[in-house]
This record gives structure tokens, C-alpha cells and sequence, in this order.
């Protein structure tokens, strides 16, 4: 197993668009905007890292119908209808949700060290979660680069 299935109370406050761009290629290419992202969250937060088997017959999928709305449903029925369906995990979003938690934690002073521990990390991956988020907020804005590069 690769870790923890997705749960999608972490990703509350990471814009919908950045979530979409994390989703498993299987989601985006199979389900695009046909699903509702919660619907895909929800396969993942249940079903992540299982195979399981969409039978043909609705009435045989109870596990998906509690939890996809009507049209989600449909979709998942029509896209895998009689076929296995290996759900990842979401390590991306997982990964996501974690280091916008750490670049929170570290905002309202919370050691490196003890996000470390949180995390099961080394304070060494901590630090480089950290200068990567601030070398992406220094970064100007496409049209401030291109107004540089004009000026040259």
C-alpha cells in the first residue's frame, strides 16, 4: 500500500481548480468534468487503493450508490459498467493537503520540529516544503515578466 486514502476535510480551502489539476490521470481522463469533484473524492476517500468491480446491474453497486449522487452514479455505471477499477489512493492531493497543512502550522509559529514530528518527517523536508512555497509566491506574474523582458 502507499498510504492513506484521501480525505476530503483536508482539502477544504485548496481551490477547486488546484485540486482538479492533482486528481490521479484515471479521474481526469475516465470521469473529466462529468463527475463532480466530490463525487470522485469520495470514491477515493472510500475505495482508494482497492480494485473493486462495477457490476452492470445498479442494484449491485449499493457501496457506490450510498455515497455518489444520482448523476455521479451514472457516470461511474457508464464509464466502468462489468469491468474492475483499481481507485488510487490520491497521493498528490494527500501530499497537497499536507504541505499547505505545514505552511499553516509554520505560519502561526509552530516549530519546524515538531511539524516533523506531526508529519513523520525530517525537519530537512519541512524546511524544503517551506523555500519551495517561497520561491513560488516570489515569482512575479506572467505579464510582469513579459513587461521585464520588454524593458531589457
Amino acid at each position: 500500500m502507499n498510504g492513506p486514502s484521501v480525505n476530503q476535510q483536508d482539502l477544504n480551502g485548496i481551490p477547486e481548480e488546484e485540486i482538479r489539476e492533482n486528481l490521479p490521470q484515471i479521474f481526469r481522463e475516465y470521469f473529466g468534468d462529468a463527475m463532480s469533484l466530490e463525487g470522485m473524492l469520495s470514491i477515493m476517500e472510500h475505495f482508494g487503493g482497492q480494485e473493486v468491480y462495477i457490476s452492470p446491474y445498479p442494484f449491485r453497486n449499493q457501496p457506490f450508490k450510498r455515497i455518489l449522487n444520482e448523476q455521479d452514479f451514472a457516470v461511474l455505471l457508464l464509464t466502468f459498467s462489468g469491468e474492475y477499477f483499481r481507485v488510487p489512493f490520491g497521493t498528490k492531493l494527500n501530499t497537497l493537503a499536507r504541505n499547505r497543512d505545514i505552511l499553516r502550522r509554520k505560519k502561526q509559529g509552530e516549530s519546524v520540529s515538531s511539524i516533523a514530528m506531526r508529519y513523520g518527517l525530517r525537519s530537512r523536508t519541512v524546511y524544503r516544503i517551506i523555500r519551495q512555497h517561497e520561491k513560488n509566491d516570489e515569482s512575479p506574474p506572467q505579464g510582469a515578466a513579459l513587461i521585464q523582458k520588454q524593458r531589457r
